[in-house]
């Protein structure tokens, strides 16, 4: 009964109690932490996503410019503007094409999406800009000028119509990089997985062979080039994984509007274990998980009901990155990726690769250990993408499942972990 409880009076008592006290509250918050709930996966996030990014933008962030010189006056107040930013997150690792590769962008058209095909424009790709509103993306595209293309692309649409389009327009080339940047949150659930999930595994997986062509050597300036910068796929996600802990199939038939951005958080992780299908399925295509950060885009704006107020009194541009750092990741990743050598990073034993995930520039950022998971990634596969990729392209779907299924179950070092 607590009621009849006595704070000690004795010297040792009093000594022993706090300490004892805090002991107890430590263990507690570590159970709890350790509980596959969705309290500790609250908690994981609260902690490890947005804490340590309000913590990077509001301090790391400001302290970073300052001992760089500081910014222009410009770019301190920069929210909404479209000027490629280098110095809110600097990149040391930039790397310019010699001949103009090709560079595939999808939501091209807002926030993120504008910053990373200036990013790589400036880095000599021709980019292919992917968005659903045509006028925008016609105009944003001839904007950049004469080596960028637009593509109408609806990332919620499988018929394979977009990818056919683009697959026409990309012709014999090959194709060097795919960023899957096109996102929604707050909408219905089942427009969120189709969105974030299902539109990036259809497209990626639709361009193998075009990704395939960049291994080949290739003629440049009358000179045969066998060392290639290998292809690079980089789906962009975000610190919401970290909330899931797996991706439910229901929600891809489920009109429910997502208020809680559940279905966001599920779409996000479902997307990092798509990453790790590929890397099982097809080692010599690179693919990267890079999150831009907590970043002031339409996409937010329209989702957060305080974003004006935020805006006035000066917290949005302490507290967010502007898009353009958030598309500095992006390109770092990209950077990153064309520097690899297929031979260092492929697996000659079937098991998923080596997770590598962009966050602040560079690689190494908390991820949870579901985005990692082998299982996981193969149900999701099974339960979730695979009856999609078999409706829309019947003959990567079978070749995705022989590569990853031997006698029933994937290859884990010599073992089948799924049956």
């Amino acid at each position: 009964d607590c009621s009849t409880m006595r704070y000690p009076r004795s010297f040792y008592g009093r000594l022993l109690l706090p300490p004892l006290l805090a002991m107890l509250a430590t263990t507690g918050i570590r159970v709890c932490y350790g509980v596959a709930s969705p309290f500790r996966r609250n908690l994981r996030w609260a902690v490890h996503g947005i804490g340590a990014e309000l913590l990077t933008n509001a301090v790391v962030r400001p302290l970073s410019i300052a001992f760089q010189g500081g910014h222009s006056a410009k770019n301190k107040t920069d929210i909404g503007t479209n000027t490629l930013d280098t110095t809110e997150y600097p990149n040391n690792n930039v790397q310019t094409t010699t001949t103009r590769e090709i560079a595939i962008v999808t939501g091209a058209t807002g926030g993120i999406g504008t910053e990373i095909c200036r990013g790589l424009l400036a880095r000599n790709y021709h980019v292919f800009v992917l968005a659903r509103n045509v006028s925008r993306g016609q105009e944003f595209a001839n904007s950049l000028g004469p080596h960028a293309t637009f593509i109408e692309y609806h990332a919620d649409r499988f018929d394979g119509a977009a990818a056919a389009a683009l697959i026409r327009a990309v012709g014999d080339k090959p194709v060097a990089v795919l960023v899957n940047n096109a996102g929604t949150m707050g909408g219905s659930k089942s427009d969120t997985i189709k969105v974030n999930l299902i539109g990036p595994t259809v497209l990626t997986l639709s361009l193998l062979d075009s990704f395939k062509l960049q291994l080949q050597p290739q003629q440049r300036g009358g000179i045969q080039d066998v060392a290639s910068a290998p292809p690079v796929v980089v789906n962009v996600g975000s610190s919401s994984h970290l909330r899931a802990d797996k991706c439910n199939p229901q929600n891809l038939e489920s009109n429910e509007i997502d208020t809680n951005l559940a279905a966001y958080a599920e779409s996000k992780l479902g997307l990092m274990q798509f990453s790790n299908i590929v890397r099982s399925a097809y080692p010599w295509l690179l693919v990267i998980d890079a999150h831009p950060g907590l970043v002031w885009t339409p996409l937010l704006q329209n989702s957060f009901p305080n974003a004006k107020l935020l805006k006035r009194i000066g917290l949005a541009t302490l507290l967010y990155k502007t898009p353009e750092g958030g598309a500095s990741t992006i390109l770092a990743a990209v950077d990153d990726g064309r520097l690899t050598s297929p031979t260092t990073t492929s697996s000659s034993t079937g098991r998923i690769r080596d997770q590598v995930y962009f966050a602040n520039g560079k690689p190494g950022g908390y991820a949870s250990e579901e985005s990692r998971d082998e299982t996981a990634s193969i149900e999701l596969w099974k339960d979730v993408l695979g009856p999609v990729v078999r409706e829309v392209v019947l003959g990567v779907y079978n070749e995705v499942h022989t590569n990853l299924m031997v006698g029933g179950g994937m290859v884990v070092d010599g073992d089948s972990s799924v049956s």
